[in-house]
């Protein structure tokens, strides 16, 4: 993979960081993924794979909020991902995106998600949506500058 540059409006995406660090501190000590769909083979397995997930959402949620806070996004709005920060970043997009669903179902059913001509009146579920949108697009964006030669996208 290349190393992709991309500038967004500082503006624009601070009030979604906001809202995604609380997301990432709630991944710190919840699976993206529910915990019925998340069954271990034994409870000390259970624990052990968990405590090591936990830990995988917290590393790589680390690398994603680091493309937001160096001088170069702070002055420009310029994020890099480079080929060993590109797979940790999807992996936190899809985290984080899982998770909004999981505890945003009202701003995230699949009619708001259908209707992308207009934002929900409450600007707190509109934050949501947008965050989410913004999640999907940069996932969107890092999956389309794979080249043939890079590894399988992660699976999350």
């Amino acid at each position: 993979m290349k190393i992709i540059e991309i500038t967004l409006s500082v503006s624009a995406v601070t009030p979604l960081l906001d809202l995604l660090l609380n997301v990432a501190g709630e991944l710190k000590t919840e699976p993206a993924l529910p915990q019925d769909i998340l069954r271990a083979p034994a409870k000390d397995l259970g624990d052990f794979w968990r405590d090591e997930l936990l830990a995988a959402q917290t590393d790589d949620c680390g690398k994603f909020f680091a493309l937001f806070t160096n001088d170069k996004f702070l002055s420009k709005g310029t994020i890099q991902i480079t080929p060993e920060n590109s797979d940790p970043v999807l992996r936190a997009c899809a985290a984080m995106r899982l998770r909004l669903r999981a505890t945003h179902p009202e701003a995230l059913d699949e009619r708001v998600l259908q209707a992308t001509d207009k934002l929900p009146k409450d600007p707190a579920l509109s934050r949501v949506l947008l965050a989410y949108v913004f999640l999907a697009e940069l996932q969107n964006i890092l999956l389309g500058n794979r080249t043939p030669h890079d590894p399988a996208p992660p699976s999350a």
